[in-house]
């Protein structure tokens, strides 16, 4: 992946999982930051997507109880 050839759109997500992983003290950026970033991006193809899933608001919850954690070696 080349960070220079993406859009300003695709970027937003990964500006917003590590401004999450930021306030919620974790010292990395894990994929559960990236699909939350991902499902509050206005415009995005991400919230449409999950939205045709069964239970688009148990996909958010799950991610952010998981993005609690301090590392991703904690989780059990």
């Amino acid at each position: 992946m080349r960070p220079d050839r993406m859009t300003t759109k695709s970027h937003e997500p990964f500006h917003g999982a590590a401004d999450l992983a930021s306030r919620k003290a974790n010292p990395e950026i894990t994929p559960e930051h990236l699909v939350l970033a991902m499902l509050e991006q206005e415009g995005g193809v991400a919230p449409p997507i999950f939205q045709s899933s069964r239970r688009p608001e148990a996909i958010r919850t799950r991610s952010s109880r998981s993005s609690k954690g301090s590392s991703r070696g904690s989780r059990a």
